[in-house]
């Protein structure tokens, strides 16, 4: 079913008006044409579009799909580190940076953020404890949080503040930043449709510069 037609039509007349989000990846996939199932318009940037100089960009979210950090198919993981300075400046004024869980077992796959994380891969299933229902958690729609959740690993050390747990290993942070956000989640599924309206509803459109 088209996610679209679960939306109130308010919710979809609002969100045809709000910030584009640009989604970071070597070509098109599915996650792209779901956001826009949601109703939100979605962009994709490839990795040479953000590693180059000129690029300019204007979104009010970047989101980063689960297995960026795989190198043998992905280039994502260079561009994101050649173009760290560049996403820390975004967020700084007022964008939002969501990335998902980097997919392959590289413990620095998060070393472009401007803040210390750590990462574990590993693939298993397990309910989830939300710690902060606000629209910065992509476990949001009709789950119980007693419902088996893939997720692609868990999160180490002390940057930002936990928002969702797998048991007690944690699997999404938020990180203020500036006027914006960092967005990490390790759970490897889709989010929901009124975690992606919350996020156009509460984003500034930047230019990713």
């Amino acid at each position: 079913m088209n996610q679209l037609l679960l939306l109130k039509d308010s919710e979809v007349l609002l969100l045809q008006n709000q910030p584009k989000i640009g989604v970071i990846w070597d070509n098109n996939l599915l996650l792209t044409h779901y956001i826009e199932d949601c109703g939100a318009p979605a962009l994709l940037v490839t990795p040479h579009m953000l590693a180059a100089p000129f690029y300019r960009g204007r979104y009010g979210v970047v989101i980063i799909p689960s297995g960026f950090a795989d190198t043998r198919y992905s280039r994502v993981l260079p561009a994101l580190r050649a173009s760290s300075k560049r996403i820390a400046e975004y967020v700084t004024r007022g964008g939002v940076v969501m990335a998902f869980g980097g997919g392959a077992d590289n413990t620095d796959a998060y070393d472009w953020l401007p803040f210390s994380v750590g990462y574990q891969f590993g693939f298993t299933k397990k309910p989830i404890t939300v710690r902060q229902k606000d629209f910065f958690c992509p476990f949001r729609g009709n789950e119980k949080e007693e419902d088996m959740v893939t997720i692609d690993g868990y999160l180490t050390g002390n940057g930002g503040d936990v928002v969702a747990l797998a048991g007690d290993f944690t699997v999404v942070i938020r990180y203020q930043y500036g006027s914006g956000f960092f967005v990490i989640s390790t759970i490897h599924e889709y989010p929901p449709c009124t975690f992606i309206t919350d996020l156009c509803s509460n984003a500034v459109e930047e230019i990713l510069l």
